[in-house]
């Protein structure tokens, strides 16, 4: 149990730093509440599996996070996105709970991908900018572990039926693999939660129990031991990728 009882707004704002909440016209009083609730404890769980501040998911305080409030409805809708121009994360009513690990790794991707000029830290191909070696590396030892193997084939496979690749970019790779390493560590702790993450084996678009071992898992330990995070003046918990040696203070342009 994280909480006692239901969290208000500011409680949620106070746990977490996130730029701003917002809510959609057809998210009713009592369904507002049970997304707040729910959303508390699944970033309390993500923050607990990572060993990082609960505040440091917000990014040092630039990510926002919307209740169907930003989603585009019709057939084959996502169930969620994230918005890297608006740095902003929208769940949809209907379907969003579930996607919460999903988007934030791509809001993680980005955030590290700023201080390089490959958009996304999952797809750089160089160190660029001033993330610190260690923490390049690591996002280097997830892309090889993403673009080799049985995985990256049965995503090509899955690609084979679009008009564009979806399953097989690095970046969807990163964050289905993602999905399936925080329901792989919570349940180390003996616990679950489906709001956080919750997916479908059957369809062959995440990587099975052999392949999580055959070095995904690794990969992603390897990544969050490189990450660093400390509070800056303004009270937001960074996730510090700040080379040394470029800016020996450790702030300035941390966050791209």
């Amino acid at each position: 149990d994280w909480r006692e009882g239901d969290i208000s707004p500011e409680m949620f704002g106070e746990a977490f730093g996130f730029r701003g909440v917002q809510f959609g016209n057809y998210v009713e009083g009592p369904r507002r509440q049970s997304d707040l609730n729910r959303a508390y404890d699944a970033l309390m769980d993500l923050a607990g599996v990572l060993s990082i501040p609960a505040k440091a998911l917000s990014l040092n305080g630039k990510l926002g996070l919307a209740f169907g409030a930003r989603g585009k409805g019709g057939k084959n809708a996502a169930a969620a996105h994230y918005e890297p121009g608006e740095v902003v994360i929208n769940l949809t009513k209907n379907s969003g709970p579930g996607s919460l690990a999903h988007e934030w790794l791509h809001g993680l991707d980005h955030y590290f991908g700023r201080k390089t000029k490959a958009y996304m830290a999952s797809e750089a191909k160089k160190r660029d900018g001033d993330i610190r070696e260690a923490v390049y590396d690591a996002w280097k030892g997830v892309q090889k572990a993403l673009e080799t193997g049985s995985f990256a084939e049965r995503s090509k496979e899955l690609d084979k039926a679009r008009s564009k690749p979806y399953f097989n970019t690095t970046l969807e790779k990163a964050a289905r693999a993602f999905e399936r390493y925080i329901i792989d560590r919570l349940e180390t702790q003996g616990t679950r939660n489906d709001y956080l993450a919750n997916i479908d084996l059957e369809g062959g678009a995440y990587p099975t129990d052999q392949e999580m071992a055959d070095g995904i898992t690794a990969a992603y330990d390897n990544l969050f031991q490189a990450i660093e995070h400390k509070e800056d003046p303004d009270g937001n918990v960074v996730l510090y990728s700040t080379n040394p040696e470029v800016n020996p203070a450790g702030w300035g342009d941390v966050d791209g």
